[in-house]
């Protein structure tokens, strides 16, 4: 049953259907049992060049800026906005260190192109085609590549005359990781029998690096994200401890353990990089350092990706300098209703908008530039911003405020004044926002947030009235 699933998600009918049309990729593609070329796991990191022009660039009419999405072996997408100068040119430099798709997008249209590191193209943007290649490295095979995706699951499409190892090798990993990113997500949506990703994995040959593109990069995310979300690790007794104490070290080690019990290799070392990064972009410096010293990864390019970070993250945290605007207060009342009393009495005859928020938490950082805006809109009015931070450290709590220069009234919460509070306005996840009015009363126990704009400032004009 699990092999005829298997078959049945992993050949979609749009590959199969390109399939006979580019008959030279079906056995790689569609076999479960397969041999690979190449099991290089070496990166080399070098510059590329992307020059172009807009074709007929009216200054006044067309925006003025490309842009340019880079992504990572392990996940992580870098994205890049080139001016465009007044004769419609534009220039990208960049680091790449394997051979790779990437994005480009200029007004409502997007497409990709494929580069080695130390390569360069020359391109022209228009309408219709969105893209041209005029010259440059990989010339040849970035229009046998065009011309592969506006036409592969149609009948004209025909094999390529003359075509290069280059392209072979990007058409038939494109391919395949199309097939096999559906199946993962499939695994996360609707978890099969236990031992069906292990079944996949068994299969897989883990030390493959293979052109970076966008199902390649679906795919080893799709696959972390059933080590973090779907794995029978993650629905353990333990697991849900852990959880519940908000301790991070422990869950991370599940996640760790997992990882290295059912993977090797390059796939293996690609995922503990992908554990790392979110553990030193949530601050966690900590948890990674004893997490690393037990789950070390080898590969020389990725362990210099993860130490620059943890560099980087370690004398951010050194910041500890805030600005005047900002006002920190840590509180060591046992109960959270004690701390929206102190809050109440602190700001008596003010509206009061609470957020709930942790520099480890992304949605919480991308929300705080707009936060700004909002305080400075306000800032003669009878409004009192307040952030309660928590399941965070001191150091992570203030550094974060001082390198980001938050501004405001900040709390740091203890775990059980946060779970009385959580309690309270039915917190499921931060950020959550709460209005109180001016009389003390919970105005919204889930307001909006501040990329709501104008709903927030309607229910906010409301209250100061």
């Amino acid at each position: 049953m699990i092999k005829t699933l298997y078959l049945f998600i992993f050949c979609s009918m749009n590959v199969l259907k390109f399939m006979f049309k580019y008959s030279a990729l079906a056995f790689a593609s569609c076999s479960i049992f397969f041999t690979l070329k190449s099991s290089a796991q070496g990166f080399k990191e070098s510059k590329v060049f992307i020059s172009g022009s807009i074709k007929k660039f009216d200054k006044e009419k067309h925006l003025k800026s490309v842009v340019f999405m880079v992504s990572s072996a392990f996940g992580e997408i870098t994205k890049k906005a080139e001016i465009i100068d007044s004769t419609g040119r534009f220039m990208l430099e960049t680091f790449i260190a394997s051979p790779q798709d990437i994005s480009i997008q200029y007004e409502n249209n997007t497409a990709e192109l494929f580069l080695r590191p130390g390569d360069s193209l020359k391109i022209e943007l228009g309408v219709l085609p969105f893209i041209n290649i005029i010259d440059g490295t990989l010339a040849v095979e970035n229009r046998m590549i065009q011309e592969f995706k506006d036409k592969r699951t149609t009948d004209h499409y025909k094999n390529p005359k003359g075509v290069s190892s280059l392209f072979d090798k990007w058409a038939t990993d494109y391919t395949r990781y199309e097939a096999w990113s559906k199946l993962i997500e499939h695994y996360n949506e609707e978890p099969l029998l236990e031992d069906s990703v292990s079944y996949f994995l068994k299969n897989y040959n883990m030390n493959h690096l293979p052109v970076i593109s966008g199902p390649y990069t679906h795919f080893i995310s799709g696959l972390y994200r059933y080590f973090t979300h779907s794995a029978p690790q993650v629905k353990s007794a333990l697991f849900a401890e852990y959880a519940k104490e908000r301790n991070f070290l422990g869950i991370g080690g599940i996640f760790a353990e997992g990882i290295k019990s059912s993977t090797t290799g390059l796939t293996r070392e690609l995922l503990l990089t992908m554990l790392f990064m979110d553990a030193l972009n949530g601050q966690q410096l900590t948890e990674f350092k004893a997490l690393w010293n037990k789950y070390p990864v080898l590969n020389t390019y990725l362990k210099s990706k993860i130490l620059a970070k943890s560099a980087e993250l370690e004398a951010s945290l050194k910041n500890q300098k805030i600005k005047d605007e900002s006002t920190l207060v840590q509180i060591n009342q046992a109960g959270g209703g004690s701390v929206l009393d102190s809050i109440i009495m602190k700001f008596p005859e003010k509206v009061i908008y609470i957020d709930f928020w942790a520099p480890w938490c992304s949605p919480c950082m991308a929300a705080m530039p707009k936060s700004k805006e909002l305080q400075h809109y306000y800032k003669s009015k009878d409004i009192a911003f307040v952030f309660f931070a928590s399941q965070c450290s001191d150091e992570s709590w203030k550094s974060t405020i001082a390198n980001q220069a938050l501004t405001g009234t900040h709390y740091k919460l203890t775990n059980d004044q946060f779970n009385v509070l959580s309690s309270k306005f039915d917190i499921n996840g931060i950020p959550h926002y709460v209005i109180i009015n001016k009389e003390g009363k919970i105005a919204n126990g889930n307001a909006p947030g501040p990329e709501q704009k104008e709903g927030l400032k309607h229910e906010l004009d409301r209250l100061l009235k």
